[in-house]
């Protein structure tokens, strides 16, 4: 992945998990797409960054804009509690696109949090 997540939500362990350590749902499970995985401590996930497609379905709620490392990207509550920001980076012929999903119990300060503190990697 080329961006680095400085600052997670409080519950979430310090190292990402490997993927085939969880569950996956109808964000992470997509073929194509690539997860990196943060777990909580009783090993349930609690943050996803997948470069890929979001699921076939209509963005449930209201959302809103922010800056994800200079991108400009759309974030706001998703179903049962989740949290999703979505954007798309880069130039030219390919355009990837990133979603971030924090999953409950999450509140929209955190995911305001971790969002600002995304860098993109040299």
């Amino acid at each position: 992945m080329p961006y680095a997540v400085r600052r997670l939500p409080q519950r979430v362990s310090v190292d990402p998990a490997p993927a085939d350590a969880v569950e996956l749902d109808d964000f992470t499970s997509i073929g194509g797409t690539t997860s990196i995985l943060w777990v909580d401590a009783a090993g349930e996930v609690a943050v996803a960054l997948i470069r890929g497609t979001l699921p076939p379905e209509e963005w449930p709620g209201e959302r809103g804009e922010v800056d994800v490392a200079g991108s400009r990207a759309v974030v706001g509550p998703f179903n049962d509690g989740r949290w999703v920001a979505a954007w798309f980076e880069g130039e030219g012929q390919r355009c990837d696109l990133y979603t971030m999903v924090f999953y409950p119990p999450v509140d929209a300060e955190e995911v305001e949090l971790s969002l600002a503190s995304i860098l993109r990697n040299p």
